[in-house]
């Protein structure tokens, strides 16, 4: 495949997992963004580029707001060896979850909550306001009066992603794209939204590690991500490597990796950004655990109880470093909810549960 060629077909998964309906797994979806960028190193990239832009698309009927400043992503690595050739781990980082959801800034003037923006293409998203303002857990009133600022994740536990799925979505960030940026917030709440803060992008306040602004931040009511800190390499490879293997399944929410940031903010701004991502930080991608496949018959198994449960059958995919062949479709009432069909594509997950599932079809 040619360069155009492969930046074309990127921009088309972009796209679609913008609006919440992914068309590859972010396992697939990483290895072409990884073979562009390396076509891109000898022959250069263009600024339409799928490794330049960030896609944004608009939804009718919510208000388009310009970002104080720009709202970019993290870098990403899949291996140690690249880790650390980034990381100088005695200067102190912090590790935690990268929730799998949709990014938000939040705006607090007077201590009230005043606004809500998806982050969009990094430098302008739509108001969201009437939909975040109903998530549970998120303080529409905190003790700071002066400008605040600060950018979160919007996710849907898996709980709560099971229960209210009808089969339109592949995974809950998918659901949460398309439940932040409904038009009615009624129906936003009857999707079980949650939120965690990861950063504070603006406060009169002076703070010299991003600890203690976590701690501030905590003060204030708001739920805090999560988050260890660390000096050696070492411990920070033990700890990436259990949590992905072991700590990951036991989550109630999706992550598909973890942060790791500097966390003394006078280092931060000292190492700056290039034009997509800070330098201080750095994602560390976890592999992917559902992939798209192909539904090939359905077989019937019986239980211990005598109850029949029907049995996809489908291409061999690897999930996790385990291939699979076969899930379970639950019951025939799954199969027509889902509206399943053979030779269709379906998604097949593990995600916080080891025993593999189809969670929906695409026509």
């Amino acid at each position: 495949m040619t360069k155009e060629a492969l930046q074309q077909e990127i921009s088309l998964f972009d796209i679609a997992y913008e609006q919440g309906k992914p068309l590859i797994s972010d396992t697939e979806y990483e290895k072409k963004l990884s073979e562009l960028k390396k076509m891109e190193v000898e022959s250069g990239s263009t600024p339409d580029s799928p490794t330049q832009v960030i896609p944004f698309i608009k939804v009718e009927g919510l208000e388009t707001v310009i970002h104080n400043k720009p709202i970019l992503s993290m870098d990403k690595v899949s291996d140690f060896p690249a880790l650390f050739r980034w990381c100088r781990a005695s200067k102190g980082v912090l590790i935690e979850p990268k929730l799998d959801g949709l990014t938000i800034v939040l705006r607090y003037s007077n201590g009230q909550l005043v606004d809500a923006i998806t982050r969009g293409n990094g430098y302008e998203g739509e108001r969201v306001l009437h939909t975040v303002q109903t998530i549970k857990n998120l303080p529409k009133t905190i003790p700071y009066g002066d400008e605040l600022e600060v950018r979160g994740e919007v996710y849907i536990p898996f709980t709560a992603f099971n229960k209210v799925n009808n089969g339109e979505y592949a995974n809950p960030r998918s659901m949460v794209a398309g439940t932040v940026r409904l038009l009615d917030p009624n129906e936003a709440v009857k999707r079980g939204l949650d939120i965690q803060i990861f950063d504070l992008l603006h406060c009169d306040l002076m703070f010299e590690t991003a600890v203690q602004q976590y701690r501030f931040l905590w003060e204030q009511g708001f739920p805090i991500v999560p988050f260890e800190l660390f000096f050696d390499k070492l411990t920070i490879e033990k700890y990436i490597t259990k949590y992905e293997h072991e700590t990951r399944a036991r989550l109630p929410f999706p992550i598909d990796g973890v942060c790791v940031k500097y966390n003394e903010l006078s280092l931060r701004e000292k190492m700056g950004t290039t034009g997509r991502f800070p330098k201080y930080s750095m994602t560390f991608k976890f592999a992917s655990l559902e992939e798209f496949t192909i539904l090939r018959k359905v077989t019937w198994q019986i239980g211990k109880s005598g109850q029949l449960t029907p049995v996809a059958n489908f291409d061999t995919i690897t999930i996790d470093g385990v291939e699979i062949n076969k899930a379970t479709l639950h019951n025939f009432e799954f199969i027509q909810e889902k509206q399943i069909a053979l030779n269709s594509k379906i998604v097949v997950a593990r995600a916080n549960d080891v025993i593999p599932k189809v969670v929906c079809a695409y026509p």
